[in-house]
């Protein structure tokens, strides 16, 4: 049996794909404003949660406020801003980040 908490949080802010080569998506190159939402998946041991989701949640919105908030991510992916997240904040623990932009269109990183 696996065991995982869950918790999500939000942040605004633009970046843009300067090598983006697709025909008909070379607006992707500009700078471009996202509503971007984060989902954390943590692993935990045992049902009386050793980790408090609610606890990691403001870790992760204190981090998303300090790196991300408000800035220009210049050819930052979902990839590239899960993977920080989940290496940054949880390094034993992680199962899974997912950011998506919008809510729409997202990624996922898993650590096996």
């Amino acid at each position: 049996m696996k065991r995982h908490i869950i918790f999500t949080e939000t942040f605004t802010a633009t970046h843009n794909w300067s090598e983006c080569n697709i025909l008909g998506k070379e607006y992707l190159r500009l700078e471009h404003r996202h509503r971007f939402h984060v989902k954390v998946k943590l692993k935990v041991n045992h049902n009386d949660r050793d980790l408090e989701f609610i606890t990691e949640q403001e870790r992760l919105k204190s981090f998303l406020d300090a790196y991300y908030e408000g800035f220009n991510l210049p050819d930052k992916s979902c990839e590239m801003i899960a993977e920080e997240i989940g290496k940054e904040l949880w390094p034993l623990c992680v199962y899974s980040v997912e950011v998506w932009e919008d809510n729409e269109n997202g990624a996922e990183i898993v650590w096996e």
